[in-house]
């Protein structure tokens, strides 16, 4: 694509030294002309101030470029602007070293698209990474094909927001011992998963009887 000369005059200036008043001005639009040099030449610095529209326009293959240093500068607000053609050019990898309030910010469309690989480069065996993720978000993934490690560490209070086709598509048998454990979150769900066998029933009546008992009962 070859922009206009009228377009091509708003770049004169060096980027290096390019203002955020002088970026502002710069419709976005206009970023779609750049050669792969010109962005090259922006200080990773300059991106944080850049409005909504700006981050829109980034090109895709500019994205899957990028490295640690561009992401660290994007903050959260600014990743929640990213169309889903720029998240689908996200690599798993590229999100390794984020932080919690990062990973928030992953769209549905994202998750319901991560693979087993993906989720392996990002989380790096580290749940805590999606401790503020949304019951929504929860229910996006495919935990079907994460590995044993990472359905092992799935927290209790988290189990519970899974949804009946999340829990039937884990392959209960490889993780028998974590899901005898942790099957009392899910007494409530018919979930025909023959591989649990939950004592639910023994562990309330027993709580029923210590109630009984109790001197304050």
């Amino acid at each position: 694509m070859r922009a206009p000369a009228r377009k091509l005059e708003t770049y004169n200036l060096p980027f290096k030294t390019r203002s955020k008043e002088q970026w502002d001005k710069i419709d976005p639009e206009h970023l779609k002309y750049l050669k792969p040099e010109q962005w090259d030449a922006i200080p990773v610095d300059k991106i944080k101030d850049w409005a909504s529209d700006h981050i829109k326009s980034i090109p895709v293959d500019r994205i899957k470029a990028w490295g640690k240093e561009h992401f660290d500068k994007l903050s959260k607000q600014q990743l929640g602007e990213l169309t889903a053609e720029q998240w689908a050019a996200l690599a798993g990898a590229k999100m390794k070293d984020w932080a919690k309030d990062k990973f928030a910010k992953l769209p549905l469309d994202k998750i319901k698209n991560m693979t087993a690989a993906e989720w392996k480069d990002c989380l790096d065996n580290n749940l805590d990474k999606l401790k503020d993720f949304s019951k929504g978000q929860w229910q996006a993934i495919k935990v079907g094909n994460w590995s044993k490690t990472l359905l092992g560490k799935i927290p209790a209070d988290k189990i519970k927001d899974l949804t009946e086709k999340q829990i039937k598509s884990i392959d209960w048998k490889k993780i028998s011992a974590w899901a005898k454990n942790q099957c009392r979150f899910q007494a409530t769900r018919k979930l025909n998963q023959t591989a649990i066998e939950c004592d639910t029933q023994r562990v309330l009546a027993r709580t029923r009887s210590s109630l009984r008992s109790s001197p304050c009962s």
